[in-house]
């Protein structure tokens, strides 16, 4: 489904929102990884993905 932004003001938020969420899954992805990294240098035979 397609949204459409008329006003400018609605087309900023849409991109603060983004802005936002991608960050946030950024922030989340890098919390992730450090895990992952600190399991994999607890135990070097053991790869999770």
């Amino acid at each position: 489904m397609l949204r459409q932004c008329h006003s400018p003001s609605n087309y900023q938020m849409e991109r603060i929102l983004h802005l936002q969420t991608v960050l946030t899954w950024a922030r989340y992805q890098a919390t992730i990884f450090r895990d992952h990294d600190r399991q994999f240098t607890q135990n070097d035979s053991h790869i999770c993905w």
